[in-house]
């Protein structure tokens, strides 16, 4: 799901950047909300029927609930994924979703160039999901994740120095892209082979 949402942005990005460029940013407001609502339809439509299964019911308090809450937080193993995730989401969310657009635009980038690189970034993201979730499976999982954020590390170094490069701008938003959310597998295995 996540693969297939990102993989989304290589259109929808774009197509964002042509009517920012054309239209008053209200009414390409009022294009997407129109858009978004023929989708919620549009999925009503399909999906009314009921899933042919019934979902399980997973509680999760009970016997032991406190018990299963102190021995993770006593889990050196779930406490490092807990600053792993903060670095993720930190430089995920907080610098690269959020920040990617203006950034480019303060290094001079017009926005159908910038949303066009925000959109590769979105590719990446779904390859690097499939990529690392195989990965994951076949080698060291914590070796893999450290390797994933030393070169995260490197990636923003780089992003310091793209200035009017478009050509660096897309490489970055290529490569950034591969281990992006590509995390999250390699964060399940770990959890998996750790943590149960």
């Amino acid at each position: 799901a996540l693969a297939g949402g990102s993989g989304g942005q290589l259109l929808v990005m774009p197509l964002l950047g042509v009517l920012m460029a054309s239209l008053a940013w209200r009414n390409v407001y009022l294009v997407f909300g129109l858009a978004i609502l023929a989708l919620a339809v549009l999925a009503l439509l399909l999906f009314r029927r009921a899933a042919p299964y019934a979902s399980p019911h997973i509680g999760v308090t009970g016997d032991g609930f406190a018990d299963r809450v102190r021995r993770l937080c006593d889990s050196r193993v779930f406490l490092t994924l807990l600053a792993v995730f903060f670095i993720c989401g930190l430089t995920t969310s907080g610098a690269v979703d959020v920040h990617f657009l203006p950034y480019a635009a303060t290094c001079g980038f017009p926005p159908v160039q910038s949303t066009l690189a925000y959109g590769v970034l979105g590719v990446g993201n779904l390859l690097g999901l499939i990529l690392f979730g195989w990965l994951a499976d076949r080698l060291h999982a914590p070796y893999l994740l450290a390797a994933m954020f030393t070169l995260r590390a490197m990636l923003f170094l780089a992003l310091m120095a793209v200035a009017d490069n478009l050509p660096m701008l897309v490489a970055f938003a290529a490569a950034f892209g591969l281990i992006n959310y590509a995390t999250l597998p390699v964060v399940a295995a770990i959890v998996a082979q750790r943590i149960g």
